[in-house]
């Protein structure tokens, strides 16, 4: 009877001294899969990669004072998943696409806004405490699940606060993608590493096409044009565009009547 009543006691002090139930929590994970190569094996059913990174790139411009912190060059927009392979522009257009990013240290919370906070810890996950231990194996590929934590007391707006405030950081990331966006012309040609029913070393298929992407100048003219049938060609578009010749003509058109 003893035990029974300090066993209680011991629930109800945990209870009256227990932080956690004032607060409300919102969890964003996301399995990251890579082969033994190190290649990233995508999974095309949870996207949550973006909103992690959305938020990554959020929390880096909002200039927190963080004491210590990694930084790592991440890159600002999701890769292409059916053009892959080089753009065919310079390298320093290739590295604008990435810049600075200032991560928090994994288990540690810091303050995002008054009363929001944030914390991100990776898991690796153990195939031998798996199941599908030899269905791993024949994948050979290893497994670890990023998770992004947010926190609010419910004074404080609780999970109301939470949910506006992912909104509002994935518009933001919408937007600015927006803002990055390419108006060139581009030119797609098949690349050789096209991987069509294969595997992709992850134990999954990849009837994925590949193609390297070469950029279109908009400065070109006719005149750096040359073929054999450019005069014939211009002469046409000439006439054309002046409604000369027989594209002078006016009234209905009678052709195949």
């Amino acid at each position: 009877m003893q035990l029974i009543n300090s066993i209680s006691l011991l629930d109800l002090w945990a209870y009256l001294f227990d932080n956690n139930k004032d607060f409300e929590t919102r969890y964003i994970e996301y399995e990251k899969k890579t082969s033994t190569w190190g290649s990233e094996i995508t999974n095309y059913k949870s996207r949550n990669s973006v909103l992690q990174k959305a938020i990554t790139l959020y929390l880096s411009r909002m200039g927190l004072k963080l004491e210590k912190s990694r930084v790592e060059l991440t890159q600002k927009e999701e890769k292409s998943d059916y053009y892959g392979g080089s753009s065919g522009s310079s390298a320093a257009d290739q590295l604008k696409a990435y810049e600075l990013v200032q991560h928090p240290l994994q288990g540690v919370w810091i303050n995002i806004e008054e009363g929001l906070q944030f914390m991100r810890t990776n898991r690796k996950v153990d195939p031998q405490g798996d199941s599908k231990n030899d269905e791993k194996k024949k994948n050979n590929f290893n497994t670890e699940v990023i998770c992004f934590t947010i926190q609010c007391k419910k004074k404080n707006g609780g999970r109301k606060r939470i949910d506006e405030w992912i909104d509002k950081v994935y518009t933001w990331y919408v937007d600015e993608l927006k803002k990055n966006e390419d108006k060139g012309r581009f030119m797609y040609l098949r690349s050789n590493e096209s991987n069509l029913g294969g595997d992709d070393g992850g134990g999954q298929d990849a009837d994925v096409a590949s193609y390297k992407r070469y950029r279109l100048s908009d400065h070109k003219t006719f005149e750096s044009l040359f073929f054999p049938e450019r005069d014939r060609l211009l002469t046409t578009l000439g006439l054309f565009s002046r409604k000369e010749g027989k594209y002078g003509i006016t009234g209905r058109c009678t052709c195949g009547s």
